[in-house]
C-alpha cells in the first residue's frame, strides 16, 4: 500500500496522498490569500478565510482572528503589513495578540483551542531593509550580519534584543572621536560612530523600539549658558532630529523618564536621551581642559590635563599660613583647573594628580609647602599632599610634591583646580613650571568617561 501512496505522491497531476507517517509532500503548498485596503475599521477572520492576509493602504486596520473552538491546534495565518499604518490583530473574545508595523510581517499559531479567544504563538519578523543579507535578530530590522556583529560587540548589546544605538553626540563634523580645539565648537552634532550608522528609537504608535539608520545632524550652541540633555528622535526612516533640555541648575537634571530601562525624554519615550552638554551660550567643548561632550552610548576614555606653562617657574611668598589660593594664581582651564561633565551613565572613580616641582625655598624656617585638589572652589581642599616639603638648597633640583583624588559621587558640571599654601607665614617658594633644569611641575592630570 505503501508504494502506491508513493507513486501517487510523486506523480505530477495524480492526487496527493500521506504515507505511512502521515507525512504529505510537494514542492510547494500554495496557500490562499485575501488582500484588503486599511480603512481604520475591523476585518475580521471566520474558518474560511484564507491563512495569508495582505494589507495595503495609508491607515491602520484591526484584524480579529477566528473563534479557536473552530479552528483545530496548529491554524496558523500570516499578516503582511504593506500598509503605512500599524494593523492590531486580535483574539475573538477579546485581548491583543500582537500588533504589526509597516512593512512587518507576523506568523500567528494556534496552540490551545478550548476556549473561543485561543492561545496564540506570534512569530514576528522585522521591516526591510534595503540591504537583505544577514539575518534578523527577534523582532528587529533585517540588517546586515557584520552590522548586527559590530553593535554586540560597541554597544554591548544581545543578539536576542532589537536595541542598537551606533551615534556620538561630538563638536566637529563627521569626527565623533576628535576633540575640539581649546576655543571649542559653536554646533553640537550627532552622527555615526565608530560601530555604524543603526540607531532603535522607541514608536509610541505602535508601541515598540523600531531599528533605523540615520545621517547625521546638528544643533547650534545658541542657549543659555549651562548642562543639556541631548535627545535623539526619529523624523523618518532613515533621518533624526536634535533638541536639548536644560539642567534645572550645574548639578541638577531634569526629570527624565524610562522606556524599558532606557533613559527617555519624560513624557516623550520617542526621543531617547544620548547624552549631556554643557555651554558658555556660544561654544561647547571636548578637550583637554573642558569635557563638556558626554555620550551615553559608545563611550571613550577622555584625558583631562591642566598644565601651567605660563613661564618657567614663578615665587609663591604667602603672607599668612594655611591660606588656600590657585597654583600661580592660574584659575584657566587647561592650565590652573580643569572641568568636566557627570552623571549616572558615566560616573566613575575619577582619579586625579597635581605634581608640583619645588626648586628653592627659604632656609630660615621650617615652612612646607603643600599641593592640593580643590573641587569647584580655588580656597578649599578636597585633598592635598599629606606631607610638605622645605628647605630645599637654592640652586638644585626640588623635591616633587604628587596629591591624589579619586572620587565617583559627582554629577552635572564640576571644575578641578590646583591649589597651594604654606603651613607658616611668610614661606618663601619657587616653583618650576616648564623649567628644563628642573622638570615640568605645574601639570594635574586625570581622566573620564565620554
Amino acid at each position: 500500500m505503501s508504494s502506491t501512496f508513493q507513486g501517487l505522491r510523486n506523480k505530477a497531476n495524480g492526487l496527493a496522498a500521506l504515507d505511512n507517517n502521515l507525512n504529505l509532500t510537494a514542492n510547494n503548498l500554495i496557500e490562499g490569500f485575501t488582500t484588503t485596503a486599511t480603512s481604520a475599521s475591523t476585518t475580521t477572520l471566520t474558518i474560511s478565510s484564507t491563512a495569508i492576509q495582505v494589507f495595503t493602504g495609508t491607515t491602520t486596520q484591526t484584524m480579529v482572528l477566528p473563534s479557536a473552538l473552530t479552528l483545530a491546534n496548529g491554524t496558523q495565518y500570516t499578516i503582511i503589513n504593506q500598509s503605512t499604518g500599524a494593523i492590531t490583530v486580535n483574539a475573538n473574545g477579546n485581548g491583543n495578540i500582537t500588533t504589526v508595523s509597516a512593512s512587518g510581517s507576523t506568523t500567528v499559531t494556534l496552540t490551545d483551542n478550548n476556549t473561543a479567544n485561543g492561545t496564540w504563538y506570534t512569530a514576528t519578523a522585522g521591516t526591510l531593509n534595503t540591504r537583505l543579507t544577514g539575518y534578523v535578530a527577534t523582532a528587529g530590522t533585517i540588517v546586515d550580519t557584520d552590522t548586527i556583529l559590530t553593535a554586540f560587540n560597541k554597544v554591548g548589546t544581545s543578539l536576542n534584543t532589537t536595541f542598537w544605538q551606533q551615534g556620538r553626540i561630538y563638536g566637529i563634523t563627521e569626527s565623533p572621536n576628535t576633540d575640539t580645539t581649546s576655543s571649542g565648537s559653536t554646533t553640537l552634532y550627532f552622527g555615526p560612530s565608530y560601530s555604524g550608522n543603526i540607531i532603535t528609537l522607541y514608536n509610541t504608535t505602535i508601541s515598540q523600539w523600531v531599528t533605523q539608520t540615520f545621517s547625521e545632524v546638528s544643533i547650534t550652541m545658541t542657549q543659555t549658558a549651562g548642562n543639556y540633555d541631548v535627545y535623539i528622535t526619529s523624523s523618518s526612516s532613515t533621518e533624526v532630529t536634535i533638541s536639548l533640555i536644560p539642567w534645572t541648575n550645574n548639578t541638577t537634571p531634569p526629570t527624565r523618564g524610562t522606556q524599558n530601562g532606557r533613559l527617555v525624554k519624560n513624557g516623550a519615550s520617542e526621543s531617547l536621551l544620548v547624552g549631556v552638554i554643557r555651554t558658555n551660550g556660544t561654544n561647547t567643548f571636548s578637550w583637554l581642559g573642558s569635557r563638556w561632550i558626554i555620550n551615553v552610548y559608545n563611550q571613550t576614555n577622555m584625558l583631562l590635563l591642566a598644565q601651567d606653562t605660563s613661564a618657567a617657574s614663578y615665587n609663591f611668598n604667602p603672607a599668612t599660613a594655611n591660606i588656600i589660593r590657585a597654583c600661580n594664581a592660574n584659575t584657566t582651564d587647561g592650565a590652573g583647573r580643569f572641568s568636566g561633565l557627570f552623571d549616572k551613565f558615566n560616573t566613575q572613580s575619577i582619579k586625579l594628580n597635581n605634581f608640583q616641582v619645588i626648586t628653592t625655598s627659604s632656609t630660615t624656617n621650617s615652612s612646607g609647602y603643600i599641593s592640593g585638589i580643590g573641587v569647584d572652589s580655588t580656597t578649599v581642599n578636597k585633598a592635598y599632599s599629606t606631607e610638605s616639603r622645605s628647605n630645599v638648597v637654592a640652586g638644585t633640583l626640588g623635591n616633587n610634591l604628587s596629591t591624589n583624588f579619586t572620587s565617583s559621587e559627582l554629577t552635572g558640571y564640576h571644575y578641578f583646580q590646583r591649589t597651594e599654601a604654606s603651613t607658616v607665614n611668610n614661606g618663601i617658594w619657587t616653583l618650576a613650571l616648564a623649567n628644563p633644569t628642573f622638570g615640568q611641575g605645574g601639570l594635574m592630570q586625570g581622566d573620564i568617561m565620554g
